[in-house]
């Protein structure tokens, strides 16, 4: 532990950056953080927390401009929610598993049209179909979990 520093600034100090290559200590193989929302990370297709894991070298920072190669597609907003945009194949894979683990009637809603995405304690999305209607869904995916708030 960091003398003098808060139990909150230890956390911050120790954060997951996107870009990071990480040991996952279970297996002691190596991996760049593809996704992050600060305590945990995603490293190929799942979620490790920060405490399954650890940071070899964080990412050099992006110095880019927008359009740039290599910046964000997106921009992201801090606390708050991106802007709508077109399903991604990761929202749509999101999408799929609601209809087919949580809940099956959703289904007859057909396709999002667009979606938006905040980080919370995990990530929600907000749902837009062709009736103007909005499913907002939680999912947790180091703790495998998926919910839906509302429909």
């Amino acid at each position: 532990q960091e003398p003098g520093l808060s139990a909150s600034a230890r956390v911050y100090a120790m954060a997951i950056d996107v870009g990071a290559e990480v040991v996952i200590k279970a297996t002691q193989k190596t991996g760049v953080a593809k996704q992050s929302n600060g305590h945990a990370c995603k490293v190929g297709d799942r979620w490790y927390h920060m405490d399954e894991v650890e940071v070899k070298a964080q990412p050099k920072p992006c110095t880019a401009k927008p359009g740039a190669s290599g910046y964000p597609d997106r921009p992201m907003k801090a606390g708050g929610a991106t802007d709508a945009r077109a399903p991604s194949p990761e929202d749509l894979e999101v999408w799929k598993r609601v209809i087919s683990e949580v809940n099956k009637d959703l289904v007859a809603k057909g396709p999002p049209m667009e979606v938006k995405s905040q980080v919370v304690a995990g990530i929600k999305y907000f749902f837009t179909f062709k009736d103007g209607s909005c499913v907002t869904v939680l999912t947790v995916p180091w703790m495998d979990k998926v919910e839906v708030l509302t429909s």
